[in-house]
């Protein structure tokens, strides 16, 4: 390994660091939350080999099933290094991203381009905004992941065909694979390659082992049930999809031309007949691959090949979001590559001009970090860009919601449902507003609880087992005191929503006050196994102590007191158990056990005078104690 080689791969780093560096400052966004966040499997390392083969396990809804073992062991990963900590995700992000800039150098390095062009493209490559999204948004970790399995797999197929690197090659593709169905195109990519750059016979011996990977991953993503529902649930039909990506196409050549309106949701329709807009998308795009096919370069050719294969997938199989620039991620290294073969070629002002550009589009995507740096700034931003599109008033709505501006959330949310009156998410967290002010209101309670359960029981009509809708219209009746319908409602939603820990919480807080106190141990357990929380260890220990399972209670309230160690509630309610705990025990003769427990409890009680002096149960508890303790 040469000095000079190190200089440059130190240089590339360095280059990425000082343009996305300053996105570790970023947070979670929107699926994030579902597949992430609130998703229970990823806390326990143990569960990594069930992410091979249960789909279900990507995220806490069951329904947004999605085949990629390898995004959730890192995110396993991430969570056991840190928790829920956005910076370390992104520390990981900006590191896929580095690789994927270093693979760039070295795939244009063996596909034969000087070094000076192959940095070229990997510079490029590294400073375009267009590969923003993977580096700024977790979730985007699967496209970024997939394809440096598949610039790795390329990278090692280019080597010099011994066994070794053959082994390595195919192991790449496998990663790529278990990150995203994307890279199921790498063997076409292969064989592209030896038929238009080096126009030789296939030699299948060596061909083969990737497309038996790629057919072994199809049979899997078949046989747990992936493929199949994924399909079924396509939003759109193939030939409504066909016309809208070929629509899609000129965009996203506009978008890596271009790359000045970015946006997390682009403002972008369905194509649902061939009108005039579609036919002239589809004359400029296939007027494009007839100029790059004239050119005769069978580079070219392959290259464009290449880029047109990374994109089948989105092309094909029908997505809820229309076009997306993450998707564009392993076309704009391919479009990298291709330039940098004409670096070497190109008069000096070219190469200054392009140079310029370079600095430019480093100077956007540093400044799309702040764009992306949270869940406001990000949809606040697609809102502007995209006025007529649902998804960002949705979003934008949930942002100033969590910022405490109600009326700013109630406004989005309207004119979410103005665009969209079907719109199940934008309904539910317009009622989730009106429950909110419910819970603080007690004179306008029964009119805002009455327009929160209305919208609730739309959405409900067309979706019965939405799970917010659900599980919120258990707690409007939680709220009105209407335990039976609440339980029927919470039932619902624990039955279809096996994962949701605040779905579990709520019906043990209904089975408390129907006083069914063994079900609501069993229900605060389960949501303390989803979501480890103080206010529902507190309704476990309560729970516990109701029942006379005293043991059971003190050692949930001392789960309270590890994270919250001024918590009064749990101060107390400890030290009543345990006073209890040790009479039975036979402290006041002298037992061991029943002193040592009445010990902690003073101790419980002198914590809790010290936060609160004037707490008048607890003096009188720990003067009697203090009269009694041998």
């Amino acid at each position: 390994m040469s000095t000079a080689w190190i200089g440059r791969a130190f240089g590339l780093s360095l280059g990425v660091w000082l343009v996305y560096g300053q996105a570790l400052g970023g947070s979670f966004h929107y699926d994030d939350f579902h597949s992430l966040v609130f998703n229970p499997h990823l806390r326990d390392l143990g569960n990594i080999g069930s992410f091979l083969i249960d789909p279900s396990l990507f995220s806490v809804d069951p329904d947004k099933a999605m085949y990629r073992p390898l995004v959730l062991v890192s995110y396993a990963l991430n969570y056991a290094w840190g928790q829920y900590n956005p910076a370390g995700y992104l520390l990981v992000n900006v590191s896929i991203h580095l690789v994927n800039v270093l693979l760039v150098w070295g795939v244009g390095r063996r596909l034969g381009l000087s070094e000076s062009g192959a940095l070229w493209s990997a510079v490029l490559f590294c400073v375009h905004p267009l590969v923003g999204e993977p580096v700024n948004y977790v979730s985007s970790r699967s496209e970024s992941l997939a394809v440096a399995g598949q610039l790795a797999a390329f990278y090692f197929y280019l080597g010099d065909g011994r066994d070794r690197w053959q082994w390595a090659s195919g192991a790449a593709l496998l990663c790529a694979l278990l990150s995203k169905s994307i890279a199921a195109v790498l063997p076409a990519v292969l064989l592209a390659y030896e038929v238009l750059w080096r126009r030789q016979d296939i030699s299948w011996r060596r061909h083969a082992p990737y497309w038996l990977l790629t057919a072994a991953y199809i049979g899997i993503i078949s046989a747990n049930r992936f493929l199949g529902p994924a399909l079924a649930k396509a939003p759109r039909g193939l030939y409504e999809q066909l016309l809208t990506q070929g629509k899609a196409l000129v965009y996203y050549a506009y978008l890596l031309a271009e790359p000045v309106r970015l946006s997390v949701e682009h403002p972008f329709g369905v194509a649902d007949q061939l009108g005039t807009v579609t036919l002239l998308a589809l004359a400029a795009v296939g007027s494009l691959v007839a100029v790059a096919l004239a050119q005769g370069d069978r580079r070219m050719r392959f290259l464009l090949c290449w880029g047109g294969l990374s994109l089948l997938p989105t092309l094909v199989v029908p997505l809820n979001v229309l076009v997306n620039e993450h998707r564009l991620y392993m076309l704009v290294a391919v479009m990298a590559i291709a330039l940098g073969m004409g670096w070497e070629r190109w008069g000096r002002a070219v190469r200054w001009s392009l140079c310029a550009w370079v600095l430019v589009a480093g100077l956007l995507s540093h400044q799309r970090i702040e764009v992306w740096r949270d869940e406001l700034s990000l949809w606040r931003d697609a809102a502007n860009k995209g006025p007529q599109m649902v998804r960002p008033q949705v979003f934008l709505g949930n942002a100033w919601r969590v910022a405490g501006d109600s009326a700013s959330a109630r406004s989005a949310y309207e004119r979410a449902l103005e665009l969209d009156p079907l719109h199940r998410s934008a309904r539910t967290n317009l009622a989730n507003l009106f429950l909110e002010a419910a819970q603080s209101d007690r004179v306008q309670r029964p009119s805002l609880l009455e327009r929160a359960e209305g919208h609730y029981r739309r959405v409900l009509e067309l979706e019965p087992g939405y799970r917010e809708a659900l599980t919120n219209l258990g707690s409007l009746y939680m709220l009105r005191g209407e335990w039976v319908p609440a339980a029927h409602v919470l039932s619902a939603a624990v039955e279809q929503h096996p994962f949701y820990a605040d779905a579990y919480f709520n019906l043990g807080l209904v089975r408390v006050e129907l006083g069914d106190f063994a079900a609501a141990v069993e229900l605060f357990r389960r949501a303390v196994q989803l979501e480890d929380g103080v206010e529902v260890w507190y309704e476990l220990a309560n729970a516990h102590a109701r029942l006379g399972q005293l043991a059971e209670a003190a050692a949930a309230y001392r789960q309270v007191l590890e994270s919250a160690r001024r918590d009064e509630r749990a101060l107390y309610n400890l030290a009543e158990v345990l006073l209890v705990a040790g009479e039975r025990a036979g402290a006041a003769s002298g037992d061991v056990r029943g002193v040592a427990m009445w010990r902690e409890g003073q101790e419980a009680l002198e914590a809790l005078l010290k936060v609160d002096p004037d707490h008048v149960r607890g003096a009188l508890r720990l003067r009697q104690l203090r009269e009694r303790l041998p």
